[in-house]
């Protein structure tokens, strides 16, 4: 064999080669694609598609809801039926009359669905729409034309929207949540405190949903759940208040009864909701300041930059830092 043939060989070879690690060079890139893309989806998958109306119903809400496509629509339709110019008052007050208060406030609040928006979003807009114990991790904002929020926004909560107020609190950003006795727990913070006690407040993520019945199953776990030692759910400030949306109403009618009495009656006279994977729940509970450590009357007063919490032997150190608020809540399971 000449020399000549041998380049030509070794030029084919070199070709077959080159073709065949781009090949599987752009075969492993496709791969790696689609396994990200399925990671990216699992969660999707996991949380159930309904139709608006069925969106409603599985929050408890009797109202018919407009989709954003037909509440710009209706405020379009009562700019050119108005002779005057209309203020955003008269716009969402003549919402209310036609269509109902939730509407209104859909409007009011940006808290619309389109037909592009994820499942995941969509009940993310349900929780903060509902009347319901769920709190939503994120900010989104989908306002037509004249709304109050009308421009778009689609974020992650930050910690100070937990909060009533963070200048007098002590708070941790936990980046995350604990898994604790099987509840996932995080952003511990101390609202309120007086002579002889103070209010522990810190945030469930729910990791799946579950219909109404079964909130007494939750209930247990709550139960196993101690603060520095005092127990959770016996010093809850609002007495199983998570599931009471008017838990004051509630203990009026049915005292400090059974967990049973009391779901029976919220749901005869609130409706039946699901509690929706994702959400947020609010837990607050009442210890004595000597569980702190600390004498009647001394929290606050003696400048302490930190107090530690203990929750099930997980530690937490709370610090009163009002630049804490402007972290982001990471809806994730440490």
């Amino acid at each position: 064999m000449d020399k000549k043939s041998k380049s030509i060989i070794v030029a084919v070879v070199g070709i077959v080669a080159l073709v065949v690690i781009v090949f599987l060079v752009f075969n492993m890139k496709d791969k790696n694609e689609d396994h990200e893309a399925s990671e990216s989806n699992d969660d999707e998958d996991m949380i159930e598609d309904y139709s608006l109306d069925e969106l409603a119903e599985q929050y408890g809400i009797e109202e018919e809801l407009l989709t954003w496509e037909e509440m710009d629509e209706l405020v379009t339709q009562l700019e050119k039926e108005s002779e005057e110019y209309l203020e955003f008052d008269e716009i969402r007050n003549k919402i209310e009359e036609d269509y109902g208060i939730i509407n209104s406030q859909a409007y009011e609040r940006g808290l619309l669905i389109d037909e592009d928006m994820s499942v995941t979003d969509k009940h993310q807009v349900m929780m903060e729409l509902s009347h319901t114990p769920m709190k939503s991790v994120k900010n989104i904002r989908n306002g037509v034309q004249f709304a109050y929020e009308k421009s778009d926004k689609n974020e992650l909560k930050k910690i100070k929207d937990l909060f009533s107020g963070l200048e007098d609190m002590y708070v941790e950003d936990t980046e995350g949540f604990y898994g604790i006795e099987g509840v996932n727990i995080g952003y511990v913070g101390i609202e309120n405190y007086g002579e002889s006690d103070a209010d522990i407040s810190f945030y469930v993520l729910l990791d799946s949903s579950f219909e109404y019945k079964d909130i007494d199953k939750f209930a247990k776990k709550l139960d196993k759940l101690k603060v520095n030692g005092e127990s959770v759910a016996e010093n809850m400030r609002e007495t199983y208040g998570i599931w009471i949306p008017y838990v004051t109403e509630g203990d009026k009618e049915v005292g400090i009864n059974t967990v049973e009495e009391k779901i029976e009656y919220v749901i005869e006279n609130y409706g039946k909701y699901e509690m929706k994977k994702n959400a947020v729940l609010k837990i607050e509970t009442r210890i004595p300041l000597k569980s702190l450590g600390m004498e009647e009357s001394s929290l606050g007063e003696n400048g302490e930059d930190t107090i530690n919490i203990d929750i099930n032997g997980e530690e937490f150190e709370l610090k009163k830092d009002e630049s804490i608020g402007e972290g982001y809540i990471n809806p994730e399971i440490k």
